[in-house]
């Protein structure tokens, strides 16, 4: 069942909805401007005085040639022009693929567990690009390049209690069993948490993140009848997914791109929340379960 919530164009929200008893929340891209009231339920903003630089890709405090967000975003000192003292300033080594954080040859391209910002900025500086922006247009080229980075990587099998039985009885206590387990239910703005999380909204996110993982563990528990695997599966997935992406808010400004990227793969989230729904529907009425 849908739960149905006014939806405007060129904003984008998580849909719950709720099939066999689980709620998924699911996000819908409809444009490419965000909306700036919705998810206030989950961040508190503060109008205590931020005493760090102002997060922006167009100010420079330390005049180094690295904006004060790339300074996050690289793990370089916004008050100091030359990071590890080598006497080339960051902003330089960054534009030629060095590591500010390391004097010497060090490169940038050997930084261990780059994440996924850090690879669209150097992608962006192969193609020629010296000080690139997180851009519509150079996303769109980026992803397309990457396409492995837009999968959906589903559950094993493995990780799925099977149970013998494989008959009506046993499919009706399966669904009986997902009934009881649920997801928090709301409209949120993704892309304007991330861009208004701070200390305030840590322990919300976290409450959050520790519900989303109680219904995973719920969820493991339950014993599938074999014809029921393929759909626990797919509804564990979305659970991790779903998981992991609220916990990438956290680190939004170290890691902006992979927001971009969550919201991209909300699409591909989507389509696997629209299966599941067939097969329990497939299911109920193989197994004469309406």
């Amino acid at each position: 069942i849908i739960v149905k919530m006014k939806l405007s164009k060129r904003k984008i929200y998580f849909l719950s909805f709720a099939i066999g008893g689980v709620l998924l929340l699911i996000f819908i891209h409809l444009g490419a401007n965000f909306s700036k009231q919705s998810g206030a339920s989950l961040v508190k903003t503060t109008s205590l005085i931020n005493t760090q630089p102002i997060y922006s890709f167009y100010k420079d405090d330390d005049l180094d040639g690295l904006s004060n967000a790339k300074e996050i975003i690289y793990g370089t000192d916004p008050h100091n022009p030359d990071t590890d003292k080598d006497g080339y300033d960051d902003g330089r080594e960054v534009a030629y693929g060095y590591d500010p954080l390391k004097p010497g040859e060090a490169r940038l391209k050997d930084r261990k567990n780059l994440n996924v910002t850090l690879k669209y900025f150097l992608w962006a500086q192969s193609k020629g690009d010296r000080d690139p922006q997180i851009r519509k247009d150079l996303l769109d080229r980026f992803f397309q390049a990457h396409p492995k980075l837009l999968e959906i990587h589903l559950v094993s099998l493995k990780d799925i209690k099977i149970e013998n039985e494989n008959d009506s009885s046993a499919l009706k206590r399966y669904f009986s069993e997902l009934a009881k387990v649920s997801l928090p239910e709301g409209a949120t703005n993704y892309q304007t948490i991330a861009k208004n999380y701070n200390q305030s909204s840590k322990s919300l996110l976290e409450d959050l993140l520790s519900k989303v993982n109680l219904a995973y563990v719920d969820l493991q528990k339950i014993a599938v009848p074999p014809a029921a695997q393929n759909l626990q599966r797919d509804y564990l997935t979305v659970i991790r997914e779903l998981y992991q992406m609220f916990q990438d808010l956290a680190d939004y400004r170290k890691n902006p791109v992979q927001i971009e990227l969550n919201l991209r793969k909300s699409k591909e989230l989507l389509a696997l929340s629209q299966q599941i729904e067939k097969e329990q529907e497939s299911l109920r009425e193989k197994y004469n379960l309406r």
